[in-house]
């Protein structure tokens, strides 16, 4: 693989290069960096970048040049090549059957005298940071997608560990010039992976417009699945209705009949106030609880589904000038 010695640049890379030997899962054939499509990371304190490029691949001196639209994650220096050289080889190894589908898939890593790793992947689309939804906003199905990808990345025995919108990356697909496109989550960065055991059982399966599960669900014993669904709203707030000075816990299957008994067993129901009244004022305060504000507005969302008008255009763009 050739690699620009600089790459701060958008646009046509004319070299000098550095050349780097395959260290597995590669491409047969050269690859040479052409274009510099788009800073997407710019070089950390670790020596790491992340960039999208435009790759020539000749197999042969005499065949016909093919290009590829990329992700590279490039190392510099001992540490951000060891860390890169990590990373490509969980993909090679723990998510190796996820590629193309939950994880992107890799073209290839490449290595230099262990001062330059690459890792090349396929570019699969924008972060979902970059929209304008956030991934709670997101329709119910994306949203389950994603979370069903992190939990199969679980039982690949992989941590996450940075499980944030910047690294949902928003692939789309084409159905066709008449159906449109269907849009799908790949999880990317596994700069902070490490190995895991879930305690999440294989067949635990993720529930979703429910309670929240309690402490005998199993869910609390992998905290990063558990965060994630509370990232993804999957689960309604138990609520709270006030009446007569008094606080009665209510959540979708709490009926008028059971907030009633609750508050005259604490008699707190008004003196001389008949129960059809009783019960009329408190089907009309429950209108206004905490449970049908949040059904309200994901019933908003989840009615929304993900196209490129309502989702790519940059929020930087939206909000103006930073």
């Amino acid at each position: 693989m050739e690699l620009p010695t600089s790459n701060s640049k958008i646009g046509p890379c004319t070299g000098p290069y550095h050349t780097l030997v395959p260290c597995h899962q590669a491409i047969v054939g050269t690859l040479r960096i052409t274009q510099l499509t788009e800073i997407l990371r710019a070089k950390s304190v670790r020596g790491i970048e992340v960039f999208r490029a435009v790759v020539s691949i000749a197999q042969h001196e005499d065949d016909e040049v093919k290009e590829l639209d990329v992700v590279c994650k490039v190392g510099w220096g001992t540490m951000g090549a060891a860390e890169v050289q990590r990373e490509a080889n969980l993909y090679q190894d723990r998510l190796r059957k996820l590629q193309g589908t939950v994880v992107p898939r890799v073209h290839g890593c490449y290595v230099a005298n262990d001062r330059i790793t690459v890792l090349v992947m396929e570019y699969c689309g924008r972060a979902l940071s970059q929209g304008a939804r956030s991934f709670s906003q997101t329709p119910l199905e994306f949203r389950k997608l994603t979370v069903n990808g992190l939990l199969a990345i679980h039982r690949a025995g992989i941590l996450h560990g940075d499980f944030r919108e910047e690294n949902i990356v928003v692939r789309e697909v084409q159905k066709g010039k008449l159906e449109g496109a269907e849009y799908f989550p790949v999880i990317v960065d596994f700069g902070e992976a490490m190995e895991h055991t879930c305690a999440l059982r294989g067949d635990y399966e993720i529930k979703t417009n429910c309670p929240a599960p309690g402490s005998t669900s199993g869910l609390l014993q992998c905290l990063e699945i558990h965060d994630a669904c509370g990232e993804a709203r999957f689960y309604y707030p138990y609520a709270s209705v006030e009446l007569w000075r008094c606080e009665v816990a209510i959540d979708t299957e709490t009926t008028v009949e059971e907030v009633y008994m609750a508050l005259a067993e604490r008699g707190v129901v008004p003196e001389g106030m008949d129960k059809e009244r009783a019960r009329r004022t408190i089907r009309e305060t429950c209108q206004w609880s905490q449970f049908n504000k949040w059904r309200d507005e994901r019933n908003e969302f989840d009615n929304m589904p993900l196209t490129r008008d309502n989702w790519e255009k940059s929020k930087r763009r939206l909000e103006g000038p930073v």
